[in-house]
């Protein structure tokens, strides 16, 4: 695979309910489920990416948890329900490290947490042979023996190899308010450890969601000499037109405009996580040419994609048909260090 001239991209577009994370059973279904849609897509050679979008595993902390959930119809109820359900272990962590009720349910949910996570999907990058970045989940640091280390929870990424080892993580740096002191209370990541991991694929980053619209990050990543931006997201609000006009400020603007990489991946979560709703239209972009250079700003030269309610834009490869329902959009793509400047047909 390492001098394949083409490399393949899964941008998936998962739809979630809780009912995919009360059992382990259901969560690993989902993904074996998704990844076998992705990789069906794909051609047999050529190195295989697929991205799973931020949030994508955080609601593992409901599996096993069915009967306390019973009744609950928002977020918070149901937060409120699991730390009555595990008060005594909660308290201990809150007195531990002096924080919040969900803070101190994240950190002792961690250990069970990071295990259904990381065996799931270091398990599927194996069986599909494909790198894999596992969306985002909700963890502390953990030690060897997977506890806690710590009283901070972190947004997340996680990116395997496909032979299914960990190539490395990435927290979130910039946080949205439902992320904040008065949401799921979590920490933020460091700008500048941001980093990039070399593969068969090219130079991989990531970027998630909100990352992605700072100066701060944009110039980090821009230092990295990318090949690729991963920018797994999920936006907690409707698919609006201001919603679509402000995204654009985000990955579009690194890869297409500035050119931080050559391709950029953004999947987006949507479905409905209790009162929690999400909506988004996934895409995977490319840098646009600039003057005298050979390529197109769209796919194999074909008509310009754009999202829903705005006019079609030069730089989008593939975009999702729909804000709301699962997709998985696919793209073969030239190498980004051994192809040619425009890509072919997928």
């Amino acid at each position: 695979m390492g001098s394949s001239e083409q490399i393949s991209i899964a941008c998936v577009q998962a739809r979630v309910t809780v009912d995919d994370f009360v059992t382990e059973a259901a969560f690993r279904s989902l993904v074996d489920r998704l990844m076998d849609q992705a990789v069906a897509a794909m051609p047999a050679e050529g190195p295989r990416l697929v991205v799973f979008p931020e949030d994508f595993a955080s609601g593992c902390m409901f599996v096993g948890e069915a009967e306390a959930l019973r009744g609950a119809h928002t977020l918070r109820a149901a937060v409120e329900a699991l730390v009555k359900r595990h008060l005594p272990a909660v308290v201990s962590r809150r007195l531990r490290h002096r924080v919040g009720w969900v803070r101190a349910l994240a950190l002792h949910l961690a250990p069970a947490v990071a295990r259904l996570y990381t065996d799931t999907f270091s398990t599927a990058a194996r069986k599909y042979g494909a790198y894999v970045l596992a969306g985002t989940v909700l963890l502390p640091d953990l030690d060897d023996t997977g506890e806690p280390q710590g009283g901070d929870v972190y947004n997340t990424a996680f990116f395997y190899g496909p032979d299914g080892r960990l190539i490395g993580t990435q927290r979130k740096a910039f946080l949205i308010d439902l992320e904040g002191p008065q949401g799921l209370d979590l920490s933020s990541g460091a700008v500048e450890a941001l980093t990039a991991w070399d593969t068969e694929l090219g130079r991989v980053g990531v970027a998630i969601c909100f990352d992605a619209f700072q100066g701060p990050v944009i110039d980090r990543l821009a230092a990295l000499d990318l090949d690729l931006l991963l920018k797994p997201s999920a936006n907690p609000g409707p698919w609006s037109e201001w919603q679509q006009e402000d995204w654009l400020n985000g990955m579009w603007q690194a890869v297409c405009r500035r050119g931080v990489a050559r391709y950029g991946v953004n999947p987006m979560l949507v479905g409905h996580l209790l009162d929690v709703s999400f909506e988004g239209q996934s895409s995977i972009v490319q840098r646009v040419p600039a003057a005298g250079e050979s390529g197109t700003g769209s796919a194999s030269g074909g008509p310009l994609l754009g999202y829903a309610a705005l006019p079609p834009r030069p730089g989008f490869v593939r975009v999702a048909r729909s804000w709301t329902e699962e997709e998985v959009l696919v793209a073969t793509l030239p190498h980004p260090r051994r192809g040619a400047a425009a890509p072919p047909p997928a």
